[in-house]
């Protein structure tokens, strides 16, 4: 192209930004925007050279084509059809055929219809929407985009695929119907679907059953708990939903061996996270040992390597690892800034690549000054409209909820609350409590969002969020970690994560691929208030970035952090991930016999301390056999070692087994397992900590099916008569907190680590039946129930609240399996049930009616 016909277009393109871009602000602006209008010429010039950017064969080409055409549309709306016509052939030939579905629906009377073009291109248009198009579940025809199409047909090809692209470019799509696609062969496929939160089981969960009764497959056992599926009852094969703990937990079940044929790992990027990092690596490379021929496929957002999880699970040969770096909708990354002396007025620019492109000072109508939360709703409010959604990224839970309140602030009472709203505000003053702030913001379409909220109750503003019931979210790093919660706007500032770290680029960009919704909008916004106070300005950078294991990175100085944890030295927010490291290594060198010294980990500059490492491993001593060090990672092995010397010296270690809940001493038995655990597996003090007697309170009440709203209102009642005058809101996120965190995540892996050490013990006393019927309190405690109806229901992906309902409410039998349940559950007329009415709700979602 001649130079001076690409300076044009570069000019031309920048006054389309800016008059793209000057619809959207918030404000009112301080100088006429009139020179952004657009020319006929320049529309045609713009939409010439888009045209043939589209079947450049370079990704920032065919990324430039989608901006051009998209904008026009945008800024033009109807005005010149000839825009519309021409787009339509440009998203064509880019193979984004989402993108096109929304340009037909909203700017054409037809969206049936194609728009009328010369036959040529119409027969291009038809042409490359076959060769894109599958079958559907259903047996409809789809047409998937590119790189849809790529993964899909990778994955068929291929034992392994590593796959990294954009948020919103449909990986999860795909992977869906790779997964139908697999089941119908008709081989008794076992498929893992690995997710990284529990937060995300009930979404994949649904989807799955979803696309399985599209498909005619219906009778597919679908699984979230550790249980193996009886294979002759799944003929047709079966799918687990898990995450990294509860897929470690099935490996190693007491109540069956598990087969596994595939394993799908969603937001693989976990790898590098810490402590639960080296758990989802440990977890596949325990599948690839047990099921050597099973297939394994990574899925991550804007990897720059990621054929290094081919490398590192050894998958290289066979494998392949496919790599997209353009989305099917766009960001735009603006940065707020504030001016000085004048605090109601804006300054305004675009990240473009490296380059920031002024959009002009604005006068907001409101003071961007003041406290950060009233910053942000003050900001939010202002730009969103009625018809667009807005998430705001707030560091902690605490956060969120200040953000949604002071939303609502000087608000009065709003007319009309949307029936749905409703029923969900009146299910939280009686299954959580009258006094949780959702009560007050939920009225006026605000809500907040975090991991450790009632499932239940998540899930709704999810739901309510994506059907526009909901207009603004505040929300935690919970929406990082694979959760699809969309909106057009995200406002985001100084953003932190976990124990205060600032936010790193390559989860500001995770983040940022939320802005936009696929077949909703052509771009999303990344409103970034006041940059210049960031402690890291994660919203500039390279759009790919490198990802390594979370074990090489403790491994990288020859694993310090394992010998300060062994010398006592270890800083408090290091020793979980030190302890997941050590219970690795454990396993995989000192008991296998191998030399850390001549391991991958070795380096030209960490050999000395590779050999520290490998000696003080070598100096802890245990005999306990490998498969419970195995099942225990997470867990040092000198502190499963003492906890099994302690059950050997009891004369009698059947005192030591878990009553059964609601048996007689049962209470007692848990306080005094509380207390060993925490003694033996933490190290815990147990003379000066008490902890363990508010632990086992929590835990018997969570376990014996106590509703959640009357936990809280027993420990807020208790708490008020010691004196404590925190607000009810701070007591009752704290006691959420403590059941998240302690209760189904620390108490369950030492739960797991207590009964299999004693079955252990029981089998070298040679009391094998007892061994047999230890109860599976891990699960118990990670579900929230103990009764076999209760677990069946959450196994087919109830929350913890409608299981519990449902078995109060009907005769279950207990003997009977989940999916009994499932065919049990279409005759019940649910109505009559009495339980209410967002039980119901879940439930009909579940049965797809």
């Amino acid at each position: 192209m001649p130079i001076e016909e690409q300076t044009s277009f570069t000019a031309n393109f920048r006054k389309l930004l800016l008059a793209d871009l000057s619809l959207q602000l918030p404000g009112s602006p301080l100088s006429s925007s009139d020179g952004y209008v657009l020319t006929e010429h320049e529309v045609f010039a713009l939409l010439s050279h888009a045209s043939i950017l589209a079947i450049s064969s370079a990704a920032e080409d065919r990324a430039l084509a989608y901006e051009t055409t998209t904008r026009l549309i945008e800024t033009l709306q109807n005005s010149i059809p000839a825009v519309i016509a021409c787009t339509d052939i440009v998203l064509s030939r880019l193979g984004n055929f989402p993108g096109r579905k929304l340009l037909r629906t909203r700017y054409t009377s037809t969206p049936e219809n194609p728009p009328h073009v010369p036959v040529l291109l119409a027969l291009e248009r038809a042409a490359r929407e076959i060769e894109n198009s599958v079958f559907a579940p259903d047996g409809s025809g789809v047409a998937l985009t590119d790189f849809q199409f790529d993964l899909f047909s990778s994955l068929d090809n291929s034992g392994t695929v590593s796959v990294s692209a954009p948020t919103s470019a449909g990986k999860s799509f795909v992977l869906g119907l790779d997964l139908v696609r697999r089941l119908r062969k008709g081989d008794r496929a076992n498929i893992v679907y690995l997710v990284p939160t529990r937060a995300l089981i009930r979404e994949v969960t649904l989807k799955t059953r979803v696309l399985l009764r599209q498909a005619g497959l219906e009778m597919v056992p679908v699984r979230t708990v550790p249980f193996p599926v009886d294979q002759e009852k799944a003929p047709h094969g079966a799918v687990y939903v898990l995450t990294q703990e509860r897929l470690v937990s099935l490996l190693h079940s007491s109540r069956g061996k598990a087969w596994i044929t595939r394993i799908l790992v969603d937001e693989a990027q976990g790898i590098q996270d810490d402590a639960r990092g080296i758990i989802l690596q440990s977890a596949v490379e325990m599948v690839i040992r047990q099921f050597p021929t099973a297939e394994v496929h990574f899925a991550s957002p804007l990897v720059k390597n990621p054929s290094y999880l081919l490398s590192l699970f050894g998958r290289n040969e066979g494998g392949r690892s496919i790599s997209e770096t353009v989305s099917p909708v766009s960001q735009n990354i603006i940065l707020v800034s504030e001016v000085h002396r004048k605090p109601t007025q804006a300054n305004f620019e675009l990240l473009a690549d490296h380059d920031r492109i002024a959009l002009g000072v604005r006068d907001l109508g409101f003071s961007f000054r003041g406290t950060i939360h009233k910053r942000r709703s003050k900001f939010a409010q202002a730009i969103t409209r009625a018809d667009e959604a807005t998430l705001i990224y707030a560091d902690n839970p605490s956060g969120t909820e200040e953000v949604a309140l002071a939303l609502i602030e000087g608000l009065g009472e709003p007319h009309d609350v949307d029936q749905e709203i409703q029923q969900l505000i009146e299910f939280i003053r009686v299954e959580v409590h009258p006094d949780y702030p959702l009560v007050k913001t939920l009225p006026h379409a605000v809500a907040f969002h975090y991991g450790f909220m009632p499932s239940i109750v998540r899930a709704q503003i999810e739901e309510l969020f994506r059907r526009g019931k909901i207009r603004i979210v505040c929300c935690t790093s919970t929406l990082l970690q694979g959760v699809n919660l969309p909106a057009r706007h995200i406002v985001i500032e100084n953003p932190h994560r976990g124990q205060g770290k600032p936010m790193t680029r390559q989860a500001f960009l995770n983040l940022a691929g939320r802005a936009g919704r696929l077949v909703s909008e052509f771009h999303g916004n990344i409103w970034c208030l006041t940059p210049a106070k960031w402690d890291v300005p994660s919203y500039q950078g390279d759009k790919l970035q490198d990802i390594a294991s979370s074990m090489n990175e403790v491994m990288s100085d020859g694993g310090t952090a394992i010998q300060r944890l062994l010398a006592g030295q270890a800083d408090p927010d290091e020793i979980d991930l030190a302890e997941a490291a050590l219970g690795k290594l454990y396993c995989d060198f000192t008991m296998a016999g191998k030399s850390l010294a001549q391991s991958e980990y070795k380096t030209q500059d960490n050999q000395a301390m590779l050999s520290e490492t490998d000696r003080r491993c070598a100096a802890i001593v245990v005999t306990i056999p490998r498969e419970i060090i195995d099942a225990n990672r997470s867990v040092r092995p000198d502190r499963l070692q003492a906890l099994y010397l302690h059950m050997k010296s009891q004369p009698d270690p059947t005192v030591l087994l878990p009553l059964k809940p609601g048996a007689s001493g049962s209470n007692q038995r848990m306080e005094e397992i509380i207390l060993q655990t925490q003694k033996y597996l933490e190290g815990t003090d147990t003379e000066s900590n008490a902890s363990y007697k508010f632990y086992k309170m929590l835990a018997t009440r969570w376990i014996y099916n106590m509703p959640l709203g009357q936990i809280i209102r027993e420990h807020l009642a208790h708490l008020r008569k010691k004196g404590d005058s925190r607000s009810s809101s701070v007591i009752i996120r704290d006691l959420l907190k403590t059941l998240e965190r302690y209760i189904r995540f620390r108490l369950v892996k030492h739960y797991m680590a207590y009964t299999s050490l004693l079955a252990l013990v029981l089998n070298e006393a040679g009391q094998t039946e007892q061994a047999k019927a230890v109860e599976p309190f891990h699960v118990y405690l990670e579900c929230g129930a103990s009764d076999r109806s209760a677990l069946n229901l959450i196994a087919l992906g109830l929350s913890r609240a409608t299981a519990l309902a449902l078995s109060s409410a009907i005769n279950l039998p207990e003997e009977a399996s989940p999916e009994d349940y499932l065919n049990q559950l279409n005759n019940f007329d649910l109505e009559q049930t009495g339980i209410p009415g967002l039980c119901i709700r879940e439930v009909r979602e579940l049965l797809g009616i």
